[in-house]
């Protein structure tokens, strides 16, 4: 699947004409160029807006990372750095340990990081079916009003609407059979955590990272 297919993927979603080429220089046909404008414009963000939505298993990456030579000024003992490459963290090795982050940092009072998380994707062949089918319909939405005028807002909602309730459910079914493992910590990390530590005084620092 390459940026070009799904950008045609969205416009039809807006019934709008497919394009040839996101080289606007060259483009020969005057009355695509907005379109072309809007496609190089919202790509991108729409891109890792998807990717950031749900634990796409393509997308998941691990690392042990590196700690900083500084340590936080306080509150936490020490901060890490996250991958370059790193759009969302979801767990730390053991899901008992608090950790939050702040800017390109990992803070946590552990004295070693090892993280899954969701990854930027460069190569959009990566990226299975639901989650193009997913990014066609983001992209569309981000483009709606600028493409559709007074019709933008309600099929923005539309869309948001689909993607939502049916494209990312229909992923989460088909994951699901990808796997034989079941740990109830991954579904509802956040609770357990809550649940375990309650009564400490540092149990309000937990940040668990949602799940769609």
């Amino acid at each position: 699947m390459d940026k070009i297919t799904i950008c045609n993927m969205a416009l039809r979603l807006l019934g709008e004409p497919s394009i040839a080429t996101l080289d606007i220089d060259n483009n020969k046909d005057p009355t695509s160029k907005k379109s072309i404008r809007n496609c190089n414009l919202f790509f991108d963000c729409s891109l890792d807006l998807i990717i950031k939505s749900y634990r796409w298993k393509f997308a998941i990456k691990r690392a042990t990372l590196v700690r900083d030579t500084v340590n936080p000024e306080f509150e936490w003992a020490y901060q890490y750095h996250l991958p370059h490459d790193c759009l969302r963290v979801l767990e730390m090795h053991c899901y008992d340990i608090p950790w939050e982050i702040e800017g390109r940092h990992l803070l946590t009072d552990y004295g070693e990081a090892k993280i899954k998380y969701l990854k930027e994707i460069t190569n959009l062949g990566e990226m299975d079916v639901y989650a193009v089918k997913a990014l066609s319909y983001e992209l569309a939405a981000s483009m709606a009003v600028s493409l559709r005028g007074a019709k933008g807002p309600p099929e923005a909602d539309r869309l948001k609407k689909t993607l939502i309730q049916q494209i990312i459910p229909e992923a989460r079914q088909n994951h699901s059979l990808e796997s034989n493992k079941h740990d109830v910590y991954r579904e509802n990390a956040g609770e357990w955590v809550r649940s375990r530590f309650r009564g400490r005084d540092f149990h309000s620092r937990v940040i668990a990272a949602p799940v769609i």
